[in-house]
C-alpha cells in the first residue's frame, strides 16, 4: 500500500502523493525542524538511512541549530554543509525572499537550495512546506521519514508507534488532532484505528 508522505504539484497546480520510492535513498536538505524533532526522538539516524546525502545549509547550522542536545544530533547526522553558490540559487533566494516575507531568510536559503541542486526539502514547517509547494520542490516532513523508514525495515512495528507516539507528545509538537488521526489512520495495522 502506497502511504502519503509528501507532496508535489503537477503540472497543473495540483497537490499529488509523493511514496517512498520517490524519496527513500535520494539527496535530501534537512531543515532545523526536522533535525529538532528527531533529536528530541532520540532519532537522528534516521534521516541518514532515508537520505543519501543529507544536506545543510551552512548559515543554518551557524546561526539557528539551537536546541538542547543540538551539537550531539549534529555530530550524529553529519550533513554536508552547502551554501548557494549559483546565480539561479541566489536569484531563487531573492524571489522567495520578496514573495514569502514569512519565511526566514535562513528557510529561504533552504528551499533555494533545494531548487538549486534538485534535492528533497525536508521540513515540518508549515510556511516552509507551502513555499515548497509554490516552487514544486518535493518535500517531506518528520511523520514522512518516520513512514519512510518503517516501510523501508529501518524501524519496526513497535519502534514505529512509539516513536508516533512520542512525536505527537512533544510539548512544541504542531500536529493537529486531524493531522495526527490521519497519519495513524493510514498505519491501522499499527495503531488500530
Amino acid at each position: 500500500m502506497t502511504k502519503l508522505l509528501g507532496c508535489l504539484l503537477n503540472g497543473k497546480g495540483k497537490m499529488m502523493a509523493v511514496n517512498s520510492e520517490d524519496v527513500y535513498g535520494t539527496p535530501a536538505i534537512i531543515d532545523n525542524s526536522v533535525l529538532n524533532e528527531f533529536a528530541a526522538l532520540g532519532a537522528v539516524k534516521l534521516l541518514k538511512l532515508v537520505f543519501a546525502p543529507v544536506y545543510m545549509a551552512e548559515n543554518m547550522i551557524r546561526d539557528e541549530v539551537r536546541f538542547p542536545n543540538a551539537e550531539a544530533a549534529f555530530d550524529e547526522l553529519a550533513p554536508i554543509h552547502i551554501a548557494l553558490d549559483t546565480e539561479h540559487g541566489l536569484r531563487c533566494w531573492s524571489e522567495i525572499m520578496t514573495k514569502r516575507k514569512v519565511l526566514s531568510r535562513y528557510d529561504a536559503e533552504v528551499i533555494a537550495l533545494a531548487i538549486e541542486r534538485s534535492l528533497v526539502c525536508c521540513t515540518s514547517d508549515r510556511a516552509m512546506m507551502k513555499t515548497c509547494d509554490i516552487y514544486q520542490v518535493r518535500r517531506i516532513g518528520t511523520l514522512g521519514v518516520l513512514a519512510c523508514a518503517y516501510q523501508h525495515g529501518h524501524v519496526n512495528e513497535g519502534t514505529f508507534r512509539s516513536l508516533v507516539d512520542k512525536l505527537f507528545s512533544l510539548p512544541n509538537a504542531r500536529y493537529s488532532e486531524s493531522t495526527k488521526q490521519g497519519f495513524k489512520s493510514s498505519f491501522p495495522e499499527i495503531f488500530g484505528e
